[in-house]
């Protein structure tokens, strides 16, 4: 038989005819040697019927720019959503007006140069507010178009004096070299707090707008900043309230932030499995105790819990280099009937933490939503030191009994404002669930910012937080 060297394509139609299978001689460029790279050149220009105009390439340019729903008097005023190509927010300018008077927008009237916040006064109440952006890049290249917007609405006067100003009196400066003011919130994801469930169960008392996202970061930043915070750790953060709101307002005062979403790349589904799979002897007790419970493995599995550590270096200002800080900020499980879970979840952050110490000499602030009172054994645990096998709270949801394990650990941890009345605050539910713990080998606390009142809480919380209180406190280093 011979062998025909040759491909057939049977997935031809029988209307198509010779021509349209038949390939064409493919095409060689000619390069011309003489060309010019004109986009490679630092200064372009073009010459079109004897008018030489300027070529710029890949100018900077505003793509999106939006202002807050609502502007108050007393509150930062700030583009709540602001992207640019080819340019940088730190080169750029921006430029406030607001308008004359309140039955016009056609007459503005520069108020704030040259920067990206604004903050209204009682005299703005009724006047529009515009922003005008002159992009600009690293080279302070002014981009041809310049953007402009209007607010929504006009300002108005806000909800007046807040609880959380009797606060601001104690933190009217910033701290010196030898102390470090902490500042730990759990803000309520937008989520969980613009529900249904929010608005009828936990917070029936608070007004509509006072659940709304637009609102209640305004008050955030508001409170944030006139702490004069030195380090700051917040829980519950939505991605784009990072990225539009804190980290953009926070910056203007000096601050860097690090971002980690609940449940990612490092999250505690992964250490379960390492747990799980690897032969590290470190994990042996929780490895036999979790297989050996189907139900605790798949109920562990399935959580999802944020826990990130970051290692900061205090500036050396007076020629003493000091220990780095290790950082670590968690929220833990929130179920009523997950302590034994919750008691897991802490002693994974602590071994980790641990080990980082042993790796860095740094000194230990852990801070966060622990979702534990001060009678539950995470609390326990961080200051005694040790929790036994037959801790009542390793037996919290029947079917998931954890056993044969007891921990301990070397540290010496404080809370650093001790167990407050609460620091969680709803109509159905008010106990101590945050806090800030030390190790007392390397800090003292030099002062403990007062909470609100039970009164203050009582007439309007909403004033004050929704949820959950800030914890604030000074530490000697």
């Amino acid at each position: 038989m011979k062998k025909v060297d040759r491909e057939f394509n049977f997935s031809r139609k029988i209307t198509e005819s010779a021509t349209d299978f038949l390939g064409d001689k493919e095409k060689i460029d000619i390069i011309n040697e003489n060309a010019l790279d004109l986009l490679s050149q630092k200064s372009i220009s073009m010459d079109i019927c004897g008018s030489i105009f300027t070529v710029r390439k890949n100018p900077p340019f505003v793509e999106t720019l939006k202002l807050s729903d609502r502007i108050m008097v007393d509150f930062p005023c700030y583009p709540s959503k602001f992207e640019m190509s080819f340019g940088t927010r730190e080169s750029s300018i921006f430029n406030w007006y607001t308008s004359e008077s309140s039955q016009t927008q056609k007459k503005w009237t520069l108020v704030q140069g040259n920067s990206f916040l604004y903050t209204p006064s009682s005299n703005d109440v009724g006047r529009f507010v515009k922003l005008e952006v002159i992009p600009r890049d690293g080279n302070q290249t002014a981009g041809r178009t310049v953007v402009e917007i209007v607010s929504k609405n006009a300002v108005d006067p806000g909800p007046g004096y807040c609880p959380f100003q009797r606060r601001h009196e104690y933190t009217d400066s910033i701290t010196n070299e030898s102390t470090c003011r902490v500042v730990s919130y759990n803000l309520l994801a937008d989520l969980y707090a613009d529900s249904v469930y929010s608005r009828t169960v936990l917070f029936p008392s608070c007004p509509p707008f006072a659940l709304s996202i637009d609102y209640r970061k305004q008050m955030i930043l508001r409170e944030l900043k006139g702490y004069h915070g030195d380090i700051i750790c917040l829980q519950e953060v939505d991605r784009k309230v990072f990225k539009y709101d804190l980290l953009p307002i926070l910056s203007e005062v000096g601050f860097n932030g690090v971002f980690e979403t609940k449940g990612g790349d490092l999250s505690e589904v992964n250490v379960i499995n390492e747990m799980l799979k690897g032969n590290d002897e470190t994990w042996n007790d929780f490895r036999n105790a979790i297989q050996a419970k189907p139900e605790l493995k798949e109920s562990i599995m399935k959580r999802k819990t944020a826990f990130l550590t970051v290692l900061l270096q205090p500036k050396n200002t007076s020629g003493t280099k000091k220990p780095p800080l290790l950082i670590g900020i968690t929220h833990l499980l929130f179920l009523p009937e997950a302590d034994h879970i919750r008691l897991i979840q802490a002693e994974i952050c602590l071994r980790h933490m641990c080990k980082l110490l042993k790796e860095t000499h740094g000194h230990l602030i852990f801070c966060g939503d622990f979702n534990s009172v001060p009678t539950n054994a995470v609390y326990e645990y961080f200051l005694g030191g040790k929790i036994t096998t037959n801790h009542a709270d390793w037996k919290s949801c029947p079917g998931q009994e954890v056993e044969g394990i007891n921990l301990s650990h070397n540290l010496s941890l404080e809370s650093g404002c001790g167990t407050p009345k609460y620091t969680n605050y709803t109509l159905k539910f008010k106990d101590c669930l945050d806090y800030v713990f030390f190790d007392t080998r390397a800090f003292s606390v030099d002062k403990v910012i007062p909470f609100p009142t039970i009164e203050e809480n009582s007439v309007k919380p909403y004033l004050i937080h929704i949820f959950h209180l800030i914890i604030l406190l000074v530490l000697l280093i």
